[in-house]
């Protein structure tokens, strides 16, 4: 098949044919592509990363980290390590502080953390998506 311009059958068109870009695709095609779920883009994921080891240099971990966009908008979900000896609320300052700083990053971001104590065994236990 060829680069250039496809033609297909359309009444509402002078001469009954319309022209497209795509190869063999009406225009609406590609917004087929905004309409499934996918991982974040990777230049995305490179700015999530760097976010996230600012707060690794902290002594923070994080894992079960999961990403889609939908559209124009991103989600982002993630399991934020703290250590141990924390009460509830610097864990939970600490995880609106990571949500802030990845959603100044990636703006049209929706984040979900949940906080978990470094180094118990059941923290872990919950990265995969069957766990």
């Amino acid at each position: 098949m060829g680069h250039g311009l496809a033609a297909a059958r359309s009444a509402d068109c002078p001469g009954g044919r319309r022209q497209y870009p795509v190869v063999g695709l009406p225009p609406y095609a590609a917004s087929f592509h905004g309409l499934l779920d996918r991982a974040l883009p990777p230049e995305q994921i490179r700015t999530l990363s760097g976010v996230l080891d600012g707060h690794r240099a902290k002594g923070i971990d994080f894992h079960a980290l999961r990403t889609r966009q939908a559209g124009a908008r991103s989600f982002i979900s993630l399991h934020v390590l703290v250590p141990a000896e924390w009460t509830v609320a610097q864990g939970h300052n600490l995880a609106h502080e990571v949500e802030t700083d990845i959603r100044a990053a990636l703006p049209n971001a929706t984040v979900l953390t949940h906080v978990e104590p470094l180094g118990y065994p059941e923290s872990y236990r919950d990265m995969d998506l069957d766990a």
